[in-house]
């Protein structure tokens, strides 16, 4: 293994994911932490208020509140509220199973600054059979609608796979339908329930033309709707990106349900969790922790990524990609088109 020491480091994250629970109403075939049941030990409200006490001393920017299914928390009404008198930014990744008109008018009293749904299909029975639950397709519409309605900027968030690459215009004309703002296309990931599921993942053909879809996607529709070009390979058809490719523990990371911090919720290796906020502040995990630590300066420079002259921006690629489809570091990115 060789090493290189990441740019871009932040001795506070920008943004830390908050995972409120994993209990879900869905059984998604490609779900990263494969949720399902609460853990027996989740954190309690009280270790969660004192997480963000702790998170607002030290400054960190926003919180993605995410799961399991976010809304299945009884006290997230109470956890917004506090995030908002400590004025952190706050995000919302959900499935919009919960999120009814008076949901969405009690979440427009807050300060919310997005809401990401998941949308995978135009076709209702698609759909449904990706997340496993009928009727999600529909539910996920009507949150999107009552959302938007009541001032709340949405993204629609499309797991892309061979089933449904070809939907993924048809997607953002049904997210503009329903007044989403933006729209989030990510290339499947297999990790947690995804590796059992082996769903079809785009090859390097493909992957090619995914990044080309979606930078002239953006620009058709850039009047009705922001078509994110955050998937990692777009910046070799631009010739430019000033951000690194990938934030996991180097601005970004994820307290889990149970409070162990991890670099990244779609890495499914476990040996990276880096501590439990219970047993230590999280600041100090994030700055001393061992396996983070190692992870930053760890990196997969294999013969065809150390020749590459976009290294420094993409550091290899996903490291969740490439962990769940080789189980090691040691490789490109699977979905990389330029090697």
């Amino acid at each position: 293994m060789n090493y290189l020491r990441l740019p871009n480091f932040k001795n506070v994250p920008d943004n830390v994911f908050i995972e409120l629970t994993r209990n879900c109403n869905l059984n998604c075939l490609h779900c990263a932490n494969s949720s399902n049941k609460s853990l027996k030990n989740e954190l309690t409200d009280d270790e969660i208020f004192r997480l963000i006490d702790h998170l607002s001393e030290i400054n960190v920017f926003s919180v993605v509140l995410t799961g399991g299914e976010p809304f299945l928390r009884k006290s997230i009404f109470e956890l917004i509220d506090y995030l908002n008198q400590k004025k952190i930014l706050v995000k919302i990744a959900t499935n919009g199973l919960l999120i009814n008109e008076k949901i969405a008018k009690k979440l427009s009293e807050y300060k919310i600054s997005g809401v990401q749904i998941s949308l995978d299909s135009s076709n209702k029975e698609k759909h449904d059979s990706f997340r496993r639950v009928n009727g999600s397709f529909n539910k996920a519409l009507n949150a999107i609608k009552f959302l938007s309605n009541n001032g709340i900027k949405v993204t629609t968030g499309m797991t892309v796979t061979n089933n449904n690459y070809n939907e993924i215009e048809d997607v953002i004309n049904l997210s503009i339908k329903n007044g989403a703002k933006s729209f989030l296309a990510v290339k499947y990931i297999p990790t947690g329930r995804g590796l059992e599921s082996k769903l079809n993942m785009l090859d390097l053909k493909k992957s090619k033309e995914f990044s080309y879809k979606i930078l002239n996607l953006s620009k058709k529709y850039e009047k009705k709707i922001y078509i994110s070009e955050d998937d990692g390979f777009c910046f070799l058809l631009k010739k430019e990106r000033k951000d690194l490719f990938c934030p996991a523990g180097i601005s970004s990371c994820v307290i889990e349900a149970d409070g162990n911090v991890h670099p990244c919720q779609f890495i499914g290796d476990r040996s990276l969790v880096s501590g439990n906020i219970r047993e230590k502040n999280f600041i100090d995990i994030w700055l001393y922790s061992k396996n983070l630590r190692e992870f930053r300066s760890i990196q997969n420079l294999n013969k065809k990524c150390n020749n590459c002259e976009h290294l420094n921006i993409c550091m290899g690629g996903c490291k969740g990609m490439t962990y769940g489809y080789y189980n090691s570091y040691d490789y490109p990115d699977p979905y990389c088109w330029n090697l």
